[in-house]
């Protein structure tokens, strides 16, 4: 009986090894991913009280608190794998990847989809993962938006910021609708991996549907950008749709303390198409000196349009 019982449980660990290790982000083909399942490593995974919902996050390393926040709707941190390992590899960041409401392991809740709230909802994490400490934030595209809104909104928990792939946004830009069923045909693979990891699967399309429209109706311009007082690093690709480079240099010249990094050759996912590239620029704008960080030198045009 208690060989039975070994047998089942080694059955089951070697079932929990083989899903981490084949770990998949949306559309990653035949790219390889991280030797680590970020968003899936249960090994070092805990999960933190934020408003109503539990969000599922892991910790890696010792050092200065760095927070990862991976993109949104079939976003995952294991897409951000290879930055992560190169953050790690630093041996200077305790870094905290979190899967943010709604994502993976982590809960829905039932609070309406807004940029508030998101925010809301990092800030509780930064409270009481690194309290009383001034954090660097790095996020793309929805993680971006919520890491600008963190220092928005609670600017003594942020100390600098990189947004990748963010930048103006104009309602009815991104499209109110959206089918999961459409996801399943374009990544089955990732599809029902994803509905493995959910705490509630059959919500799926209630939270696209709810995702997709609070971002049909959002508007940020300068009213949100000129409120970011930390320095931040606003990052796009060349061929970015979804945060198109006249946006991104818009908020550039909006926000006091910016820097700006156009990668070449790369789509919304810079850090996949050009990683050398995004990594150079990131490193620096991270092991700079926040006293040194007082954002560039911008030339105006003749208008003076962004004054």
């Amino acid at each position: 009986m208690k060989r039975d019982i070994l047998i089942a449980l080694l059955y089951l660990l070697s079932l929990a090894a083989l899903a981490q290790k084949n770990y998949y982000y949306f559309d990653q083909g035949e790219r390889q991913g991280s030797a680590t399942p970020y968003g899936n490593n249960t090994s070092v995974g805990q999960y933190v009280q934020a408003d109503n919902v539990r969000l599922y996050y892991e910790i890696y390393g010792e050092g200065s608190p760095l927070f990862v926040l991976h993109g949104g709707g079939v976003g995952s941190p294991y897409e951000l794998g290879e930055l992560i390992d190169s953050l790690r590899a630093q041996q200077r960041y305790k870094v905290f990847v979190v899967s943010t409401r709604g994502h993976g392991r982590s809960e829905l809740g039932h609070r309406k989809m807004s940029l508030q709230q998101r925010a809301k909802d990092m800030s509780a994490v930064i409270r009481q993962l690194a309290p009383n400490q001034k954090v660097s934030l790095v996020g793309f595209s929805d993680g971006a938006y919520t890491s600008m809104s963190v220092a928005v909104h609670n600017s003594e928990l942020v100390e600098r910021v990189v947004a990748i792939g963010a930048g103006t946004v104009k309602a009815g830009y991104m499209s109110a609708e959206v089918k999961v069923s459409d996801w399943e045909t374009a990544d089955k693979r990732f599809y029902d991996q994803q509905r493995r990891l959910m705490p509630e699967p059959d919500r799926w399309q209630e939270f696209a549907t709810d995702y997709m429209g609070y971002w049909n109706h959002l508007n940020l311009g300068r009213d949100f950008f000129s409120r970011i007082q930390c320095p931040i690093l606003m990052m796009t690709g060349d061929e970015d749709d979804h945060a198109p480079v006249q946006t991104v240099v818009d908020a550039y010249y909006m926000a006091p303390k910016a820097q700006l990094s156009i990668i070449p050759k790369a789509w919304h996912t810079c850090f996949l198409d050009n990683f050398p590239a995004t990594w150079w620029s990131l490193k620096k704008f991270l092991l700079e000196d926040i006293n040194q960080l007082q954002g560039s030198h911008k030339i105006y045009d003749k208008k003076n349009q962004y004054k």
